[in-house]
């Protein structure tokens, strides 16, 4: 079995916790649904195609940057609110009908970067292609459109279910009940994130969401767990373990 293995990361990132419409907060890291899109964009799938495409394909997230946010001001203008503007200058009184402007803040991940660990099967000749060369055939971004995301290809490496109980993990941890068994030692730090996307269908719907243990300062966690693949990259072999494909109940 073989891995594509690639490096994202941008200036800014922005992961949407979708458990509301209205709140401007982010992940931690990239869900699945967005290693999704991305691999979508960079070989040119539709947002009808990808969904059903790479739903069942293999992913790992390792995170390469430590964890950072800011919290960013912005202000949404109403669309009608420049015509208000000569009414300001000439002091004339303001209704309640006037169109204004609204202050807001959007919560961003700070110089993200990541490793991704991909196998689609039949497309992962075709993906590596296009990581060599950097091409993409849609501009690839974390989260918002003006977040757009370098990629470097890292190479294509052979896997296999490790046949320890025990290892260090270089990627996060995803879990959907009882937290995964950690040894825990004065080394080792960790942090919870919950609710992220399994999958986002093609009239943007998230369908599924798992909860991950992750380490914020880009460190590797000590696992006791079956489902552990390690990954052989020739100078050192580097342990992971799968985001979910099925959708949770």
């Amino acid at each position: 079995m073989t891995l594509i293995v690639f490096d994202v990361a941008s200036s800014f990132g922005y992961f949407r916790k979708s458990f509301t419409t209205t709140n401007s907060l982010t992940h931690n890291l990239i869900p699945r649904s967005t290693v999704e899109g991305l691999v979508g964009a960079i070989l040119g799938l539709s947002s009808s195609e990808y969904p059903e495409l790479l739903q069942n394909s293999k992913i790992a997230v390792q995170i390469l940057s430590e964890v950072r946010k800011m919290n960013f001001k912005q202000k949404t203008i109403h669309p009608d609110w420049l015509a208000t503007i000569p009414r300001y200058l000439e002091n004339k009184p303001i209704t309640k009908k006037t169109p204004f402007s609204v202050p807001a803040s959007i919560e961003l991940l700070v110089n993200p970067k990541y490793r991704i660990f991909f196998d689609g099967g039949k497309i992962n000749s075709n993906l590596a292609d296009m990581l060599r060369v950097k091409k993409s055939h849609y501009t690839p971004y974390l989260g918002s459109s003006s977040m757009i995301c370098s990629t470097k290809f890292v190479g294509e490496f052979e896997y296999a279910r490790s046949s320890k109980k025990e290892e260090m993990l270089s990627s996060v941890i995803s879990f959907s009940g009882d937290i995964p068994k950690i040894s825990l030692n004065s080394g080792t730090k960790f942090a919870i994130d919950e609710g992220l996307s399994i999958h986002i269908d093609k009239d943007r719907i998230p369908h599924g969401t798992y909860n991950v243990v992750y380490s914020p300062n880009a460190g590797k966690i000590p696992l006791i767990e079956d489902e552990i693949y390690s990954v052989n990259m020739r100078k050192e072999i580097v342990n992971v373990k799968f985001l979910p494909t099925p959708i949770a109940s």
